[in-house]
């Protein structure tokens, strides 16, 4: 399980701030927008599970809609599955 954190601390409008997260190449979150689903200046946390990486590296990348992206933290837990 990974998780992406992040707050809205620069717009207090839904819409201004809007990104996909694809992790390990598949879309994991579509059209993200903080505000609209936290509010300005609050934390939201998004987790993400049964992310599969198969080469030891996992990539993340934030997709620009409109407005940059805007992450204040990632966290990795490693699941072994023998």
């Amino acid at each position: 399980m990974s998780g992406v954190s992040t707050d809205e601390i620069e717009t207090d409008k839904d819409n201004e701030r809007v990104f996909d997260v694809s992790v390990e190449g598949k879309k994991t979150i579509s059209g993200l927008d903080i505000h609209k689903e936290a509010g300005f200046n609050k934390a939201l946390v998004k987790k993400l599970k049964n992310i599969e990486v198969k080469d030891g590296y996992i990539n993340i990348n934030f997709d620009e809609i409109k407005g940059f992206p805007c992450v204040s933290g990632i966290e990795i837990i490693l699941v072994k599955i023998d």
